[in-house]
C-alpha cells in the first residue's frame, strides 16, 4: 500500500465489468478471478495458531493491509454492502431479510450436500428460488458448488453438489464464531 507503483485491484463488480467486455473489449482483454489470498501467499508454513486465528479473520486483502482491522464490523459491513448493492443489482426484487437468513442457513450446512426443497421449506421459498439464489452466491465469489466426480458422466450432473464458503472468515461470521477458543469448542 505505501510502496509506489505496486496495485492491487480488487472488486466485486464484475456484472458491469463483463458487460462492458462482452460488448467492446473481446479478444483485448485477460479476466482473472481473485479470490482471498492464501496460506501459500501470506505464510506457507503456519502454525495451529495462525490457522485458527486464520479461519476466523478470513483472508480478505483488508485484513492483510490493515492487521488491526475487526473482523466483525468488517464483515457486518460487508454483508450489508454486499446485499444492498451487489445482490440488489443482480435482482432488484430480493427481500434481503430472508436473503441474510438464507446465507446463515447455507453457513451452518457448510461442506454438505445441498437440497434445494429442504433448505427452500425451512425459508418458506421455493426450490428454484434456492437454485437462483445459489447462482447469485456462486456469481459473487462467496461460495462455490462443488460438483460430485463419478466415473459415468452422466451421474455427474444427477447428483447433488456439496457448499463451501470462498472465505473462512465469513463463514465463521456467519455461523457465529468469533474467536479461537468458540472455534475449537465447535
Amino acid at each position: 500500500r505505501h510502496e509506489y507503483g505496486q496495485f492491487a485491484l480488487t472488486g466485486s463488480q464484475i456484472f458491469s465489468l463483463m458487460k462492458g467486455a462482452s460488448e467492446s473489449l473481446a479478444g483485448r482483454v485477460a479476466i482473472f478471478e481473485l479470490y482471498p489470498f492464501s496460506w501459500a501467499e501470506l505464510n506457507p508454513h503456519p502454525t495451529l495458531q495462525d490457522t485458527l486465528e486464520g479461519m476466523i479473520r478470513g483472508f480478505y486483502p483488508e485484513f492483510i493491509a490493515t492487521p488491526e482491522m475487526s473482523p466483525l464490523r468488517w464483515f457486518d459491513s460487508f454483508l450489508m454492502t454486499y446485499i444492498e448493492r451487489d445482490v440488489r443489482n443482480i435482482r432488484a426484487t430480493i427481500q434481503i431479510a430472508l436473503f441474510q437468513k438464507f446465507l446463515r442457513l447455507l453457513a451452518a450446512r457448510a461442506g454438505q450436500l445441498i437440497n434445494l426443497s429442504e433448505i427452500g421449506k425451512e425459508l418458506g421459498i421455493s426450490a428454484p428460488t434456492v437454485h437462483d439464489w445459489l447462482e447469485i452466491l456462486e456469481a459473487t465469489y462467496v461460495i462455490y458448488l462443488l460438483k460430485p466426480y463419478h466415473t459415468n458422466v452422466s451421474k455427474r450432473y444427477g447428483k447433488s453438489s456439496k457448499i463451501y464458503f470462498v472465505d473462512s472468515g465469513l463463514l465463521s461470521f456467519l455461523v457465529g464464531i468469533h474467536s479461537t477458543d468458540e472455534l475449537i469448542r465447535s
